[in-house]
Formats: C-alpha cells, structure tokens, sequence
C-alpha cells in the first residue's frame, strides 16, 4: 500500500478527455516524476491530487484517507508552482510563516518553523528582503521553503524549474532532491525536461495523451524502455519498425538491412517489433574484429555540444543520429560517406502486440 494511492482517475474538460485511467501509487519519502509533452494531463493530474481540480472519476487517497473530494487546505498537500506565486508586499520570512499563521500556529513556533526553513533553504541572509529583491533561483527556493512551513503530507511540484536559466535548474533540481530527502516527504513532480526528470526521480512516470504510458526506475526507462513512445521521448535514439528475420541467432529486418540482437524479448518469427538503438551506442568505423553491426550513410548534419558531437547520417533515407565523444570522435564532415558500427547488445528489441 501507497501513501499516495490514486486509482482510476479521469478528468474531462468538455468533449477533451485530459486524464484517463490513472493508476498510481507513491511510497513516503518517494519522488515521483510526471514526464511528457505539453498537454499530456500532468499538470492536471497534479492539481487533482491537490485538489485545485475535481476528477471526474476514480479516487485519491492520502495515507489511506479518501480526500477525493476533500477542498484543498483540509489535505495537506504543500504546492509549489512556476512562477513562484510570493506575496510581493511580503518579505521572505513573512512568506514563510504565511501558511501556519493563517492556520493558526502560535508564533514562537511558526518562527522556529521558518528559521529551521530558512536554514534547509539556504535563505537565511535574505529573510528581511522582499521577492523583488531576489533572484529566480532564491524566489523558487522562498515557494520550497512556503510549502514546507505547513508541515503537508506530500510535497506536489509543478514545472518549478521551467522560467530558470540552464545553470541555476542544474544547481537547484539538485538542492531540491537533498531537501526531499532530508524531510523525507511523498513528492510528485511534474515537468517536460527528460533530464529533470531522470536527474530527480526515484520512478518516472511517462504520459501520453491522458494516460500513463509507462512506470519505471530512471534507468529503465532510458535503457530499456518498453514502448515505443517513451523511447521516443527519452534520451536521443534511433528508433526502427522492423520484422524478426529469424529466432536463432536473433535477427530484425528493417527494410534491405538486418541487425542481429541480443535478444528479442520474447517477439517470434514473422512478429513486427520495434527496434530502439541509443544514439551514443553508435560508433564511427566498424567494431573490433568485425563484431556488432555495421551501416553505411552520408553524413548531414554535424553539430559541436561541448562534451559530445552529434552527427546525423542517412542511411537509405532513413535519418540516423551518433552522439560522438568530442575528445574521441574521428574527423568527418557533411556530405562524407561514414561507416557506423554498433553491438548487439545495443538493439533494444520492443514486440509491437
């Protein structure tokens, strides 16, 4: 049993079904991660689970209490959004203190309550300054530090990171983890950066069009992912329709090509499956001593990212994409015809049902 427990939730804005089926549960002390593109139902489903949105159907539950349809400051639930939402006549500890003092907590405690805040926050030089004072990294942390001062049951986080530059995201998805664990509270997090996402979470759960497409671990969902959609969106990769060619050795046709697997997670003879090759699997020049797989493509695009080099080759019209070690990349250039070699290991194999 979850300390989360969500079954079955559906959510309708008219004829538009946002959020259909959704099953889930979230054990304290968990961060979840809510991962898709725009207009999947993440934040939707986010605002249910604090209630800002009725469902429409199914059921929430809170260490084993039905809050369905319990109004929002009677669940707990500490919110923090994108765009800060401070009160701008406020300075940040009285930010802080805003939610146990309208619930009533005394004020020795509610000022202990900030300062120990403050402290897991890092904001204890600017507690007398007001939000404008502040920069967009210091702000998100003041939003933190707000939910927290209430002491909720789950920690619920809506694309916080989204309006801040690359640097501070990096630096701040970091302090949120260690503060998440340090309190060790049930969090849901939503956001659309794959990176985020796999950076933060101890499970990621994948959304397309309402529902949940997949729930795993950050390493499963980047290395073996088990649709085609989540291998889509996550991590760069070269993904292939193809038909298995043979069971022993395993082998997949993908047009004139075959590539032969590892293995081919239960998909048979004759069976359609998907073949998912990560882009940094991909090798200039063939494997030692003739191992793996071997393509021949023209290079069209090739573009420098610090770290690594992505190189975009055609192969018989089809797009493919290398993530190249800069340091180790062997020189090429557009319009050069490459050979590129990649082991069996690397061919994930998805059997299309």
């Amino acid at each position: 049993m979850g300390y989360i427990e969500i079954e079955g939730l559906e959510k309708r804005f008219g004829s538009v079904t946002a959020v259909c089926d959704f099953n889930l549960e979230v054990a304290q002390g968990e961060l979840i991660a809510l991962l898709g593109p725009s207009g999947c139902g993440k934040s939707t489903t986010l605002r249910m689970i604090a209630g800002l949105d009725l469902p429409d159907g199914g059921q929430i539950r809170l260490d084993g209490q039905d809050v369905t349809c319990v109004p929002p400051h009677k669940r707990r639930a500490g919110m923090v959004f994108q765009e800060y939402a401070l009160f701008p006549n406020m300075t940040v500890a009285e930010n802080i203190q805003f939610g146990p003092m309208i619930a009533g907590v005394p004020v020795p405690e509610r000022v202990k309550r900030m300062t120990e805040l403050a402290e897991l926050t890092a904001l204890q030089e600017t507690l007398q300054r007001y939000p404008h004072q502040l920069s967009g990294g210091q702000r998100q942390r003041v939003a933190l530090a707000r939910a927290l001062a209430t002491q909720p049951r789950v920690l619920l986080l809506d694309e916080p990171l989204s309006a801040l530059d690359a640097p501070i995201r990096q630096s701040l998805r970091a302090e949120i983890r260690r503060i998440q664990q340090q309190v060790h509270i049930a969090t849901i997090y939503v956001t659309h950066d794959q990176e985020e996402a796999l950076a933060l979470a101890d499970r990621v759960v994948v959304m397309e069009a309402g529902r949940i497409c997949e729930v795993g671990t950050p390493v499963q969902i980047y290395q073996r992912p088990r649709s085609a959609f989540a291998a889509a969106f996550v991590g760069s990769n070269n993904i292939l329709e193809g038909i298995v060619e043979s069971d022993q050795p395993p082998a997949v046709r993908y047009g004139e090509l075959i590539f032969r697997c590892a293995s081919l997670n239960g998909a048979k003879e004759g069976a359609q499956v998907t073949v998912v090759i990560p882009a940094e699997n991909l090798h200039l020049g063939p494997q030692p001593a003739g191992q793996g797989n071997v393509i021949t493509g023209v290079v069209t695009l090739k573009t420098f990212h610090g770290p690594f080099t992505r190189i975009e080759i055609s192969v018989a019209g089809q797009r493919w994409i290398a993530l190249l070690s800069s340091s180790a990349a062997a020189p090429c250039s557009v319009g050069q015809i490459v050979s590129l070699s990649f082991p069996e290991e690397s061919c994930h194999v998805i059997h299309r049902s």
